[in-house]
């Protein structure tokens, strides 16, 4: 409880509570044609012609202050688009093109030229490369261009700091993929990663009071996102055994402000998983031994917070007469600089089918050894700040079934 004033409102009866109505409206239609003709032998050109309108609304009155807001964004936009493409199976697939934008959004108008580029080399059935190129535009939503303050929880407001109608983010997305499978090695690898760049983004400047919050929308430097993968899978033939490599990284580098102070933060996430799988035939066991790896990292103004994950896992695998068993177990480690937690899983589960396959019958047991609620952990980033939290979870369950086909 404070003396402090919040909002101008008066709290006569000292219930301290305060009373607000929010309305939010969304409307969104649209109308997509296009026409194609042939150039030469398997090469096209296309002309498509794309309307689109969103009308939005938002109301907010407090009882007991004159400050309400009553704002609404009307955006319509005419896109005129030409590509050139082809089709079939040749070395190279392209689509290339341009849209011409016409966008406006209350009393606005502007035009923007959106280019793409797709190339994809066909170096055989099971080899490919694909390159792409795409700029996309993102407009503001009605609640980021409010002019007065709304209440967003017990103790933080929002408002709008210099974020108008006009305000639209141009974002450059590449995109690369590699591919190829060899049959007769029984080797597969891709390798890919997208890359995106917006500049004068929408993003937050909060400003900390005593006992309360304002955060204001505002425009931001930049935005970065990246995210790549990569997946093998070798089948061996001597020996009835595969293995799987997949992994995954993402990152993303964003600018807000603090009290009117930039405020830089990178967020990455690092996942892989290594196993090995027995392939085999005719018999009644098979299993899969892998371990994960994963690794969350937040990084704003030289504060750091890291989360890693160890789980090693075993998955068995029986089947007889009709009778399908699988159990799947793991530990799971949870790391931080100040903590750590540990758990241990087990999930089993078993099938019955019928010699006509018409009927079904299973249970299946869901981490059978923590029926009780557990704990994991885990690091969550915001536009001004981070949470690196420890989170209830479900507890385990079991459950049976019975199921048939008509």
């Amino acid at each position: 409880m404070s003396n402090n004033v919040f909002l101008s409102l008066l709290f006569p009866n000292s219930n301290f509570k305060a009373i607000q109505n929010l309305e939010n409206r969304n409307q969104i239609y649209g109308l997509n044609t296009f026409i194609s003709a042939k150039i030469v032998k398997k090469s096209f050109v296309k002309l498509k012609y794309d309307v689109s309108s969103r009308a939005e609304a938002f109301k907010t009155n407090i009882v007991n202050n004159v400050q309400h807001n009553n704002t609404n964004l009307d955006i319509t936009k005419n896109k005129l688009g030409l590509n050139f493409y082809n089709r079939g199976r040749p070395l190279l697939n392209y689509d290339i093109g341009c849209d011409v934008s016409f966008v406006k959004s209350n009393e606005y108008s502007h035009r923007y030229f959106l280019p793409f580029a797709n190339l994809k080399f066909n170096f055989n059935h099971s080899h490919t490369l694909l390159i792409s190129y795409t700029r996309t535009l993102e407009f503001p939503q009605v609640n980021n261009i409010i002019d007065n303050d709304y209440i967003l929880d017990y103790n933080t407001l929002v408002n709008n700091q210099n974020i108008g109608a006009n305000k639209t983010v141009k974002y450059d997305n590449f995109r690369i993929n590699y591919f190829i499978y060899d049959l007769f090695s029984g080797t597969l690898f891709s390798i890919g990663g997208t890359h995106i760049i917006g500049k004068d983004f929408i993003t937050t400047n909060t400003f900390y009071n005593s006992d309360y919050q304002i955060n204001k929308y505002v425009l931001g430097d930049f935005d970065k996102q990246s995210n790549a993968y990569l997946l093998l899978n070798k089948k061996f033939g001597k020996i009835p055994f595969s293995l799987s490599l997949k992994s995954y990284f993402s990152y993303i580098e964003k600018h807000n402000y603090i009290n009117d102070k930039t405020n830089s933060y990178d967020y990455n996430i690092l996942n892989n998983n290594l196993s090995i799988l027995s392939n085999f035939r005719r018999s009644v066991f098979n299993f899969e031994f892998g371990y994960k790896n994963n690794r969350s990292t937040v990084l704003s103004n030289s504060v750091e917070s890291e989360v890693v994950l160890h789980q090693p896992y075993m998955n068995l695998f029986f089947n007889y007469s009709g009778f399908d068993l699988i159990i799947n177990s793991s530990v799971e480690l949870y790391k931080t600089k100040k903590s750590e937690k540990q758990l241990y899983t087990v999930s089993p589960s078993l099938y019955y089918k019928t010699k006509n396959k018409k009927w079904k019958f299973y249970i299946k047991g869901q981490d059978i050894l923590n029926l009780n609620k557990n704990y994991i952990i885990e690091n969550i980033a915001y536009n001004n700040y981070f949470e690196e939290r420890t989170v209830s979870t479900i507890g385990g369950f079991m459950i049976a079934g019975l199921v048939y086909k008509f």
